[in-house]
Formats: structure tokens, sequence, C-alpha cells
């Protein structure tokens, strides 16, 4: 991938947490005035602009998901697959032992119109995997065979993905999203209405 389509990205990379932050800041400003000095329903209210913000990256993921699925193809070529571990918190029900997720890190090449590209995305709506076997079997296929299909966008080539997840995948993340949005707006409004 070129120089400058490196910038692009990372400059819209910039542009989008930027308007993400400034959103977080005026809906926040907006509770803090809605509360009139009450600031126990700071806490509710917080809550639910937190689930609201993630249910929002949830749904744009899904959309960029489902669009990519009518995303022309080419041929690319696989130069690493690698599993990452991350932390996930302690165990339930007297396990303190550490809980880990683990995830597929890509890296792959790909041509479109006689330009080369790079790409680092599995898939839009990536999937956490429980065990490292888990992660292994998925990440199996794409060592074996160097050469993969990409998609990439037709209006700018370097957004691309190799892959497109389950739509019950997508379906139970937008849906618990939505939910966990839904049920902190109702903790919200009764906190505003019970609450002296």
């Amino acid at each position: 991938m070129s120089k400058r389509n490196s910038f692009t990205n990372k400059s819209r990379r910039r542009q989008f947490l930027l308007a993400l932050t400034v959103t977080v800041v005026v809906i926040s400003a907006m509770i803090f005035v809605a509360c009139k000095g009450r600031y126990i329903f700071i806490v509710p209210g917080m809550g639910f602009l937190l689930f609201a913000v993630t249910a929002v990256v949830f749904l744009s993921r899904a959309c960029c998901e489902l669009i990519s699925r009518r995303w022309p193809k080419t041929i690319g070529f696989m130069r690493c697959a690698r599993i990452v571990r991350s932390y996930a918190g302690r165990g339930h029900a007297g396990n303190t032992s550490p809980v880990f997720d683990y995830s597929l890190e890509v890296d792959y090449d790909y041509n479109v119109e006689g330009r080369r590209y790079k790409g680092t995305r599995v898939s839009f709506f990536e999937k956490g995997y429980n065990s490292w076997k888990e992660a292994d079997r998925a990440r199996r296929p794409l060592l074996e065979n160097k050469n993969i299909d990409v998609h990439y966008c037709p209006l700018n080539p370097s957004w691309s993905c190799i892959a497109q997840a389950q739509t019950r995948d997508i379906v139970i993340g937008v849906s618990a999203a939505v939910a966990a949005s839904a049920v902190s707006l109702m903790f919200t409004l009764l906190a505003f209405y019970y609450l002296p």
C-alpha cells in the first residue's frame, strides 16, 4: 500500500475518533445539564451513553459487513496469520484463573488495477474465539493456501476484507448491544422519575 493511502487511512481514523469524542462530550454535557444539580442521575445517564455508543459501533460494523458482501473480488497473497491472546478478566463461580480471548491478525497483499495494497482486516464484524484451538482451526485454511480471495471496496480499494462473518454472529452482536442500550435507557428514565 502506498504512503499516500496509509496517510489517508490514518487521517480518516483520526477524524472518526475526533467526531466520536466530540459526540460523547456533547451528550455528556447535555446529560449533566439535564440533571440540574442532581448528580445521582449522571451515573445511569453515562451508562446509557456508553451502551448507546457501543450499539452505534456494532450497527456501523454490521452495515459495513453487509455492504462488503457485494464488493468485487481479487486474488491476494497471505503473508502471515497470527493468533493474538488478550486478557478478558477472571473466571466465575470461584474460579479465579484468568480468562483470555483469542483473535486473528493477518497481513495480506493484493492488486487492484495495477496498484498494490496491503490489508490487515479479516472481516468488519470480527469474531473472537474462546480457545487457542478454536482460533487455530480458523487460521489453518488461511495458511494452507497462500492465494486468497480479497473483497475490496470499488470506491476505495484500500478497504478490504478476506472473510464474511456469519449472519447469526451479526444478529447476536447487534441485538445484544441494542438490548443493553434499551435496558440502560429504561433504568435512566426510572431514575429520573423515581429518585428525588
